[in-house]
């Protein structure tokens, strides 16, 4: 195990603003640890920045300050981080501001952590800052985070580079082994968690049977992306008359008119979110079947099942996985099925099942697991 005297520096894959995924949450942990945490945001860019002043819709779900946890931004690209068109110009700069962070506060010999690949492209090497330990986090297919093929090409050369020369690779879900081929010594299977503020009050297990609506409450949160999410599917549960389709998240105008017979509640804080889920009869991951949604291991998985809650998913390679635990489905009239099965089936013992799953993986426990690796690597 390291000392606690190690400094941690993670290269985020977003602003700090936005929802928190893997980075975030292994930032908040190793905080809370004794750890010193610099959680580095995602370059902002003149487009995002413009989106922000006239429309700003991300909030975090959890508000998390500590005293172990600073959180810097780095100075503006030109055009766009994901895609630069002058990366030259974004390397120096980023380049510049990065050795300024390092003097400042002394991050020599830190460890370094990618939860995005572009760091890597833009020039944030091992040697920049003296890193003791370098860990490449790999949460999601690079398509995920490429708008255009420019971006993409970069990604996966990005991605290549911290496969050889990275000292820890993670991955998030069981699909990933094979497909990328992650089997050499250092690649380590670390799936995504819940956060233990989900277990703060004791669960109330009720029975759906003796408490049957005139409408089922279906919930679903998280972000709405037509490239993983199947809209249509949606659209078609939102019109069946005892089905009452909620939703927490970012949803753009366009979609929101063609989900007009759903609720919208937008981004809610983690308490609010809490009480959102504990109100839902069933909660929903309708991913589309494709290479993107093949290897997720979706946050929401833990966070419905850490309230008990059936949940009812498209059949992917990852949620195979989770056959057990979760009602997964091959098409749209199958989807509706199980929703109706999960329901009927709800019991007492099945919602302990699942909030038992949950509890075995807290964002703790999976910080555990880094913090063994790190110390075999430094002390081999």
């Amino acid at each position: 195990m390291p000392n606690k005297s190690k400094t941690f520096v993670i290269l985020g894959a977003s602003s700090w603003k936005y929802y928190f995924n893997r980075g975030g949450y292994f930032a908040i942990e190793l905080a809370k640890k004794g750890y010193k945490v610099f959680f580095i945001e995602e370059m902002p860019s003149v487009a995002s920045r413009l989106k922000y002043l006239f429309n700003n819709p991300f909030r975090n779900i959890e508000t998390v300050s500590h005293p172990n946890l600073i959180i810097l931004t780095p100075p503006i690209c030109f055009t766009f981080f994901r895609s630069s068109y002058l990366p030259i110009i974004d390397r120096f700069q980023l380049k510049l501001w990065m050795e300024k962070i390092i003097l400042k506060y002394n991050l020599d010999n830190s460890i370094l952590l990618y939860t995005f690949p572009y760091w890597r492209f833009l020039g944030t090497i091992k040697s920049l800052f003296n890193a003791e330990c370098t860990i490449f986090d790999i949460a999601d297919d690079v398509e995920m985070f490429s708008r255009n093929k420019l971006a993409l090409r970069r990604m996966e050369l990005a991605t290549d580079i911290l496969r050889n020369e990275s000292d820890i690779i993670l991955y998030s879900s069981n699909a990933m082994e094979k497909k990328y081929s992650l089997t050499q010594t250092n690649c380590n299977f670390i799936s995504n968690g819940v956060s233990d503020k989900y277990f703060e009050e004791e669960p109330v297990f009720l029975n759906n049977k003796n408490n049957i609506k005139d409408k089922i409450k279906i919930g679903f949160i998280g972000n709405f992306d037509n490239r993983t999410l199947d809209i249509q599917l949606i659209h078609t549960l939102s019109n069946i008359n005892n089905f009452k389709i909620e939703i927490c998240g970012a949803v753009n105008m366009n979609q929101q008119k063609l989900l007009s017979n759903c609720t919208f509640h937008g981004f809610l804080d983690l308490k609010e979110v809490i009480l959102f889920l504990i109100s839902c009869d069933v909660c929903i991951i309708p991913f589309k079947i494709n290479n993107l949604t093949s290897v997720i291991n979706p946050l929401k998985l833990y966070e419905y099942l850490s309230l008990g809650k059936p949940v009812v998913a498209m059949r992917t390679d990852d949620l195979e996985f989770y056959s057990t635990l979760v009602y997964l489905a091959n098409s749209e009239s199958e989807f509706i099925k199980m929703i109706n099965k999960a329901i009927n089936e709800d019991c007492a013992e099945l919602q302990l099942k699942r909030i038992q799953f949950a509890k075995k993986n807290l964002w703790s426990d999976k910080v555990n697991e880094i913090e063994k690796l790190i110390g075999l690597k430094i002390n081999d």
